[in-house]
């Protein structure tokens, strides 16, 4: 039965193209939906505004500076004193640095100081007052601090100074300043004498 209604049908269809009637399915469908849909809004909708975007303020970056109290704190200096000494060396002289505890009226010795900053801070402006040992003459022209320092020197114990040593002076105290000192650093300087 429900084969004969299927063909019927589409016997039906296909007559009514022949006839030149087009059959529009959709549209019956459409109106047929149509028919049932029932609007039941009363108020107009207003449309909604685009959330337009804010600008959210740069987290402020607090930078912990870390100050150390005490600005000597950490700095160590040490002293050694040298000669120069002329030794043998595998059948050949040569000129070499020895550590020396006592030394010859007359002879020259060699003052390196070691500055050292064993902290985890820098330091600054960094002073190193250098007067001369009793009983040694400063040699004009060799206080060095291989350029990593300001040398100033005085010929009055420390009262007034001068950048140069190229005045001819007897000069009897040396400031060595350092502008900084980096953290487990090491530093050296030095100045030749005569001993008196």
């Amino acid at each position: 039965m429900k084969k004969s209604i299927l063909i019927m049908l589409c016997t039906v269809s296909g007559l009514l193209n022949a006839m030149g009637v087009d059959v529009n399915y959709d549209e019956q469908f459409d109106s047929a939906e149509k028919s049932q849909i029932t609007t039941t809004v009363t108020e107009p909708v207003e449309p909604v505004k685009p959330i337009e975007p804010v600008a959210t303020p740069k987290p402020k970056v607090i930078k912990k500076q870390i100050v150390n109290k005490n600005p000597l704190e950490g700095l160590q200096i040490k002293t050694l004193y040298f000669q120069k000494k002329i030794v043998d060396h595998k059948g050949g002289k040569a000129k070499k640095y020895v550590e020396v505890k006592d030394a010859l009226v007359k002879s020259k010795v060699t003052y390196i100081n070691k500055l050292i900053n064993t902290t985890n801070f820098t330091k600054y402006n960094v002073v190193i007052k250098n007067p001369m040992p009793v009983g040694v003459e400063y040699i004009l022209g060799t206080a060095s601090c291989l350029d990593s320092c300001t040398i100033r020197y005085s010929a009055d114990n420390g009262k007034t100074f001068v950048p140069t040593d190229k005045g001819g002076e007897n000069y009897n105290y040396l400031e060595f300043i350092f502008t900084t000192v980096p953290p487990r650093k090491e530093f050296k300087m030095g100045f030749d004498t005569i001993i008196k």
